[in-house]
């Protein structure tokens, strides 16, 4: 963050302690050494009485750390959407693993005993294995995963929620 680093710094030019404009602000020294140390962030009332002291824009203040923000917001989202992501190819994998092999195991036996006619419900469960397969290619184009490794990556990232 810059915003500690640039309160210090007018406060310097304007030659005034951190006591000085603590008292200007109606805060502590401890609170000054916090925002400029870049422990704490200070409420934007004090944003604002800030660029009054130092006579400037408060967009000046903060603008490296708003983009900064907005980038480490943004990232989170794309992690939340990766993770969602994961959660639902996962799903998708499972469902289709499990409709291919209980209509391919179970086609025959409910044919033979059954008749055609039955025979037709693990049909249905080998054709939704089937079409499971588009989305699944979706998701797999999404992230780029051609080769084992790279699905074995995707898979092997920790959760950040």
């Amino acid at each position: 963050m810059q915003l500690g680093e640039k309160i210090k710094t007018y406060r310097m030019q304007y030659e005034l302690s951190q006591e000085d404009l603590a008292e200007l602000l109606d805060t502590s020294r401890q609170t000054i050494s916090s925002w400029e140390n870049d422990k704490t962030y200070p409420g934007m009332l004090a944003v604002v009485s800030l660029s009054e002291i130092f006579q400037i824009p408060v967009e000046t203040l903060i603008k490296e750390d708003v983009l900064e923000m907005k980038e480490i917001l943004d990232n989170k989202a794309e992690r939340i959407q990766r993770n969602k992501d994961r959660d639902m190819l996962n799903r998708m994998a499972a469902l289709r693993t499990g409709a291919v092999f209980i209509g391919g195991v179970s086609a025959y036996p409910v044919y033979r005993y059954h008749g055609w006619v039955y025979a037709l419900i693990p049909l249905l469960l080998l054709v939704m294995g089937l079409f499971t397969t588009i989305p699944i290619e979706h998701y797999l184009r999404k992230y780029k995963l051609k080769k084992y490794q790279d699905i074995v990556t995707f898979f092997d990232e920790t959760y950040d929620r």
